[in-house]
């Protein structure tokens, strides 16, 4: 059966796939990671290490408890076999993850925060 193409607007056979179609990029393995069971665990942890505030915030003196997430210091795009590793996870608010992320906040400053900060069992 012949139809138009949304596309490119030419008239295709709708068993064949037009070349100008964009489609949904594949889901990277650092995103389909972030919803394991693994993942869950040691974010869990890493909260927990961390005392469920943000690890920058404390610093400086604040208490943030909401909007609490885990950052890789090292991403998992540049090293997957660092994804599970406690030192490499460090609890941040949103402003902090962002400025983290945009490497506002250094890689040391994060780590020297780690060994600060964090509570040993």
């Amino acid at each position: 059966m012949l139809r138009s193409c949304p596309a490119c607007g030419r008239i295709h056979d709708s068993r064949i796939k037009c070349r100008r179609k964009q489609y949904a990029p594949r889901e990277s393995r650092a995103s389909k990671y972030r919803s394991t069971g693994d993942w869950q665990r040691t974010r869990n942890e890493v909260r927990d290490l961390d005392l469920n505030m943000c690890v920058v915030c404390r610093s400086l003196g604040d208490v943030t408890t909401d909007g609490l997430g885990v950052h890789h210091i090292v991403p998992l795009e540049e090293d997957f076999d660092l994804r599970n590793d406690l030192g490499n996870c460090i609890t941040l608010c949103s402003m902090h993850h962002e400025e983290a992320e945009r490497g506002d906040i250094s890689r040391s400053a994060l780590r020297d925060l780690i060994e600060r900060y964090r509570t040993r069992e």
